[in-house]
């Protein structure tokens, strides 16, 4: 993920802007989706207006080189791969779990989801702990870590990493 829409999409997110309203007069909304997700590369002028949009200050090529490669290096660790089925296979079973619309749910106001997504959340926990040696994260050839959203339009979350010595 470049660092520049990983920055534009998490700052828009926490303002509670929609996408059409930061590009407006500045560029297609299909063209800041890509930027958001990596899939395009904004031009200097493209760049320095969403910014300036979103009051943030303009990191020159090498400040966003140093800190484009910090942030890929903390997402590739976060969401490293192994999805393959597991992915698939954890979705299914825990919808088996908590399936939507059950008679007994008296929790139903904010939709078909929103209870069986708490049941989940306390199924599965709000964190876990890995240990980090040498510098990397103590994983086994096969683990990764999910970071799991069991409502169907969740909205913004925010990640809290806290690390101990």
């Amino acid at each position: 993920m470049d660092y520049c829409g990983f920055v534009i999409r998490r700052e828009r997110m926490a303002r509670g802007w929609s996408q059409q309203g930061l590009c407006k007069g500045v560029c297609a909304v299909s063209y800041l989706s890509k930027i958001e997700q990596g899939q395009a590369a904004p031009s200097r002028e493209v760049l320095d207006a969403l910014y300036a949009r979103l009051n943030l200050p303009v990191l020159r090529e090498p400040q966003r080189r140093d800190a484009e490669q910090r942030i890929r290096q903390g997402m590739e660790a976060l969401l490293d791969g192994r999805w393959d089925d597991v992915r698939h296979d954890l979705d299914m079973a825990l919808d088996r779990v908590a399936p939507e619309r059950q008679p007994f749910y008296r929790h139903t106001l904010e939709g078909d989801d929103d209870m069986p997504a708490h049941v989940k959340a306390s199924l599965v926990g709000p964190s876990v702990t890995v240990p980090i040696a040498g510098g990397r994260l103590c994983l086994g050839t096969w683990q990764g870590i999910y970071l799991c959203e069991f409502r169907r339009q969740g909205g913004c979350r925010r990640l809290v990493l806290t690390v101990i010595e």
